[in-house]
């Protein structure tokens, strides 16, 4: 299972904070799938196969702060283990131009990481989107994340959209440790 995180409803498209839902989108649409909204598991979600395999992508509708409550009625709905999900956040300790794949650790601060971790545990895999960090110290970290991104940012994105897709692919072919060996090693985009 792929779950993108972000906040519903038209105010956050497009925000910094919805980086997870924009990739998740991006892999819906490569494969042509659609949405459906599912209230037993507080999410938008859709299925492709994948290498042989189903995959479920999610998009929570509890908002970023409550993911974890979202993620777990996926996982208890579609019997996954914590092993087999791989969850697709912004980081705001990685430039735009970056993607990083980890697994176990800690939140690093993202309060949807953190609700996930405090009810599934640290085992799955966090694609990690760079978002940037402010500039402004005076702006608050919520101002920040909720902005827009800039037109700029916005064409760094969509070339590290395939790549992040390609990612995923390989954990599920190869496994979380040559995924990662791929992901993490990766030229910076410019």
């Amino acid at each position: 299972m792929v779950v993108g995180l972000g906040n519903p409803g038209k105010n956050y498209l497009n925000t910094r904070h919805n980086v997870g839902f924009e990739f998740v989108d991006f892999i819906a649409n490569q494969e042509n799938c659609i949405w459906i909204e599912d209230k037993k598991t507080h999410s938008f979600r859709t299925q492709l196969h994948l290498k042989g395999k189903k995959i479920i992508l999610a998009k929570p509708t509890t908002f970023m702060n409550q993911s974890g409550k979202s993620v777990t009625a996926l996982m208890r709905n579609f019997k996954i283990f914590p092993t087999n999900l791989a969850v697709i956040h912004d980081d705001i300790t990685l430039p735009v131009n970056r993607i990083k794949m980890s697994i176990n650790g800690s939140s690093g601060g993202h309060n949807g990481i953190d609700d996930i971790l405090s009810r599934i545990g640290p085992k799955f895999t966090r694609i990690k989107i760079g978002i940037g960090n402010k500039i402004d110290k005076d702006q608050s970290l919520a101002d920040y994340v909720l902005q827009k991104f800039t037109s700029s940012d916005d064409s760094i994105l969509k070339n590290l959209k395939p790549e992040v897709f390609q990612g995923i692919k390989l954990l599920i072919d190869n496994g979380v440790e040559a995924a990662m060996n791929t992901i993490n090693r990766r030229p910076k985009t410019l």
